[in-house]
């Protein structure tokens, strides 16, 4: 693993015990900005980037199997502790284990910014999504530009429905799908 990532991954580690009390109230601004374009019901969903597991719990109402990825396992850790009946896996966001079209939809809400390459973690989300399928993705705006963020999407292949910053946040949010 990447010098970086490997950086990344203790960071988070050390974090995960105070990481909810410090960001929860940020986070969730951001779901429910993301929870905006989710349909009510839907099949796979993959969170990326899942931390803490804050968004496990609305993804397991709207989805009849879900799964949250992350790359610090200490993270996973307090994810598993909140009992939400997700699947829990240690991983990159740039190698997801995954087979081709497997998942819905893909959620990876303040992640990017951290990877070193951004587009090859949405190529990423673009592999395992399956035809028709939808990604919402966000990155800390003073990283990434929407116009940056757009062009991640559309150089995986993903069709743009929207790419805005969100209100009263520090992200810009693109939301995407797979059109065949």
């Amino acid at each position: 693993m990447k010098s970086k990532k490997l950086e990344l991954r203790g960071l988070y580690d050390e974090t995960a015990g105070f990481y909810d009390h410090r960001y929860t109230e940020i986070q969730r601004q951001k779901y429910s900005a993301v929870i905006k374009h989710l349909p009510s019901r839907f099949g796979r969903a993959l969170d990326v980037g899942c931390g803490t597991g804050l968004f496990l719990d609305e993804l397991r109402r709207r989805a009849r199997f879900v799964v949250g990825v992350d790359i610090s396992e200490k993270m996973l850790n307090v994810a598993q502790g909140r009992g939400s009946g997700a699947g829990l896996l240690l991983a990159d966001a740039e190698s997801l284990p995954f087979k081709d079209q497997t998942f819905d939809c893909v959620i990876s809400v303040t992640l990017l910014q951290n990877v070193p390459s951004p587009e090859n973690a949405v190529a990423e989300f673009m592999r395992i999504l399956k035809n028709h399928g939808l990604v919402v993705y966000t990155s800390l705006k003073r990283k990434h530009s929407a116009e940056q963020m757009r062009g991640w999407a559309v150089g995986s292949g993903l069709k743009v429905e929207e790419c805005v910053e969100i209100e009263d946040s520090e992200d810009i949010m693109c939301v995407t799908r797979r059109q065949s």
